[in-house]
């Protein structure tokens, strides 16, 4: 059982300018800390849970997930709480939206090795993107023209560039979740496995990692996996095992803003008819998934 605080932490890091603004939530938004399942059934047919989740530009929502030993999918989920299983692939770990596909970080692109698949979500064609990235986990597309991507089992973040793989960033602790600021100046990298549990702060200055710093560190225990930027610019952090979604500013300090997110994994805001200021969460070893409202809009 781990501990939680719930108070904001006190914390003076430099605070970022992000360059986001802040917006109204419409009516009819979730209320802050409220969790409701909005689907479930993801433990059927050799899934476990689910794990990537990204809406695209004009409002689809997609899931991704494993079996045990692999069998993994990507999958769509409907307003109404249905879902169909759209594809399969090897292993399917996070996931995010790059050049009007699904992009699907995965240990084994169909032939043993780790790193990007592409999946069409129209005519469900499956393409490699970059293989040479071990355990790749979580793809963050870039606004200068890459995609990082994490693997928590080390300490490096790693960028693909038309196929190649390179180092980006080294001393990471244990990096899962990406978030990148609209200008592309600043990365915040989650921390799933390391004590104590900070959450990385990178400057970049023309797509080059500058030094890891600390935005803020969590309890020890908080499991961090998913991550996703509001309007305001504060980062939310789900985390894994105790269930939570941490709320850090951009100075640096954080609350958590609900609970009982079983297995928490992926976040992403809603877009398009989803709700703008709820973020969506899926569960690693749970059969749902989520929606939680926070009281303000996403990117």
């Amino acid at each position: 059982m781990f501990a939680l605080l719930l108070l904001a932490c006190s914390s003076t890091p430099e605070v970022v300018d992000t360059g986001l603004q802040p917006s109204a939530c419409p009516s009819g938004s979730l209320e802050p800390g409220v969790v409701e399942v909005l689907a479930t059934g993801f433990d059927v047919d050799g899934a476990v849970g689910t794990e990537g989740l990204v809406f695209s530009p004009d409002g689809r929502l997609f899931v991704g997930g494993s079996g045990i030993g692999g069998g993994g999918y990507v999958a769509e989920i409907f307003s109404n709480g249905t879902w169909t299983r759209l594809v399969d692939v090897p292993q399917s770990i996070g996931l995010a939206w790059h050049d009007e596909r699904v992009l699907v970080a995965t240990g084994d692109v169909g032939t043993g090795e780790g790193g990007l698949v592409s999946v069409d979500p129209d005519t469900l064609e499956v393409e490699e993107v970059a293989t040479g990235i071990p355990d790749a986990n979580f793809p963050a597309p870039t606004p200068w023209g890459t995609i990082l991507v994490s693997v928590p089992s080390g300490e490096t973040v790693w960028e693909v560039e038309d196929g190649g793989v390179s180092v980006w960033a080294e001393g990471v602790p244990s990096p899962n979740g990406i978030a990148i600021t609209p200008d592309g100046s600043r990365v915040y990298v989650a921390n799933t496995y390391v004590t104590p549990s900070t959450v990385a702060s990178i400057p970049v200055t023309d797509g080059v990692a500058g030094p890891v710093g600390t935005l803020a560190t969590l309890p020890d225990g908080s499991t961090q996996d998913g991550v996703a930027l509001d309007a305001e610019g504060n980062l939310y952090v789900v985390n894994n095992l105790p269930g939570t979604l941490a709320r850090i500013t951009p100075s640096g300090g954080w609350d958590i803003v609900a609970e009982g997110i079983d297995f928490g994994a992926s976040i992403a805001f809603g877009t398009g008819d989803w709700d703008p200021c709820s973020v969506y969460a899926t569960s690693l070893f749970g059969p749902d998934v989520f929606r939680v409202g926070v009281g303000a809009r996403g990117l």
